[in-house]
């Protein structure tokens, strides 16, 4: 896959595939395979969100929710282990359920792991007779999220003003994502030159939590 493809594709399983995403998905050291993990599942979280009717289950629903909170630490590993089993067995409270909502049941017990889950959302974008519409927003989210895997961003220290992080924290905990441009005004101000942030938090977005840029600004990912 070309940058351009990248950029483009709507292709979501070429898409996550390695080695592409490699050095985000692949690092050695502990600390760096939990952002990897974390980014992984906050992915998963705004797919899933994308589709959130069609989780009939209140269980699959409870999944979503505890995942996102378990990445910032809001909920235990038991907690989220057990929103996992849970989530397994919603597949039987429905046994009339539409074909949609079987693949997004099933992508929700398999949060985290971005490969299967973007199966499933394949499968219920296409059954949910959006291939097209439905397959654009989710690689739009998985660009949000990991960015451009081929021309990575390296932070300048001197970007970082209280402005810039204060606007970048309240971002994240709201989950204010409609304040980007603000952000982006900040960090021209900051003195921040690099187009591919500038740009991406004056796009249209989907820009959901995981935003790389904000990630960036954050130190999370």
């Amino acid at each position: 896959m070309t940058e351009a493809e990248w950029l483009t594709s709507t292709d979501l399983l070429r898409m996550v595939a390695p080695p592409l995403l490699h050095p985000v998905w692949g690092p050695e050291t502990t600390a760096d395979m939990a952002r990897t993990e974390r980014k992984r599942v906050l992915c998963c979280v705004a797919w899933l969100r994308s589709v959130w009717t069609l989780l009939v289950s209140e269980h699959s629903r409870k999944c979503v929710e505890v995942a996102e909170k378990h990445v910032d630490g809001e909920a235990t590993d038991g907690e989220f282990e057990e929103a996992l089993w849970m989530a397994k067995d919603a597949g039987d409270e429905f046994p009339e359920a539409e074909a949609g909502q079987i693949w997004a049941t099933a992508a929700a017990y398999d949060i985290g792991g971005l490969t299967e889950t973007v199966r499933w959302l394949v499968l219920c974008a296409d059954e949910a007779g959006q291939p097209t519409g439905g397959r654009k927003l989710l690689a739009a989210v998985l660009r949000d999220v990991f960015g451009n895997p081929f021309r990575l961003v390296t932070l300048n220290p001197d970007w970082l003003t209280p402005t810039v992080v204060t606007l970048a924290e309240g971002i994240y905990s709201d989950r204010a994502y409609d304040r980007l441009p603000i952000l982006a005004d900040a960090l021209q101000d900051a003195g921040c030159d690099n187009d591919d942030m500038l740009d991406h938090c004056r796009g249209p977005g989907p820009h959901v939590g995981g935003c790389w840029v904000v990630d960036l600004l954050l130190n999370k990912g």
